[in-house]
């Protein structure tokens, strides 16, 4: 099969066959889609990805846009990643993809593809090297850092959007909606103020299978403070 571009062939791992390794265990009749491998080996990778955000806010500029103006925004929109990055895969690497698009998508796309998932590029978490998660589309990884906090009498966990930088992947030269690149500089091992609505959990908190406790995906761009030690 010939890929167009901005497209990747996986093939995914088997599903967990093994209990919960986190958390209270329900059997597999009530949640199936709990034990969904979010991993996968890629056969095949596109050989360019485009990315046109540039040329979407060169439009969106203009006071006045005429016809042709906003058919290239809606023919951009349909092919553009929503990153500036390289390609940093190659056929046999291991890669991690969304739990949630799995659920949603993969079922029908796999009878399609005998078996096999075609996912766009950006839309990948990870990959896998040498057992070591590397984040993939400019994406940091994270684990939470939560606190115990007084609530009417009552102590509970709370979040207040601290993070521990665990892993991260390139610079983006260049978000889609944002139009500014990443700043240079190590983030791993340090700790970090996030937008609270943008750590997305990489796997289903009962099924830890790719590191010893629940990381959580986000972007240079969504960190709103370094803290200094």
């Amino acid at each position: 099969m010939i890929l167009q571009s901005n497209y990747v062939l996986i093939q995914p791992h088997a599903n967990h066959t093994a209990g919960a390794t986190h958390g209270m265990e329900i059997p597999d009749f009530a949640t199936e889609h709990f034990n969904f491998a979010v991993t996968g080996t890629v056969l095949q990778v596109c050989d360019k990805i485009h990315y046109f955000g540039r040329k979407l806010r060169a439009i969106k500029n203009k006071h006045i846009r005429n016809v042709t103006d906003q058919r290239l925004v809606q023919d951009y929109l349909a092919v553009s990643q929503q990153f500036d990055v390289p390609v940093e895969i190659k056929a046999g690497d291991t890669v991690v993809f969304p739990y949630l698009w799995r659920v949603d998508d993969a079922m029908f796309d796999e009878e399609r593809f005998h078996g096999n998932m075609v996912l766009r590029y950006d839309q990948l978490t990870a990959k896998v090297v040498n057992r070591k998660l590397y984040p993939l589309n400019g994406a940091v990884l994270g684990r939470k850092i939560k606190s115990d906090q007084g609530v009417m009498q009552l102590q509970r966990e709370y979040w207040d959007g601290r993070m521990e930088v665990t892993h991260e992947g390139c610079l983006v030269r260049d978000y889609m909606d944002y139009g500014y690149p990443d700043e240079a500089g190590s983030l791993v091992g340090k700790q970090v103020f996030v937008n609270p609505k943008m750590p997305v959990s990489i796997e289903v908190t009962s099924q830890l299978r790719l590191a010893d406790e629940e990381l959580f995906q986000f972007h240079r761009r969504h960190i709103v403070g370094i803290i200094q030690n």
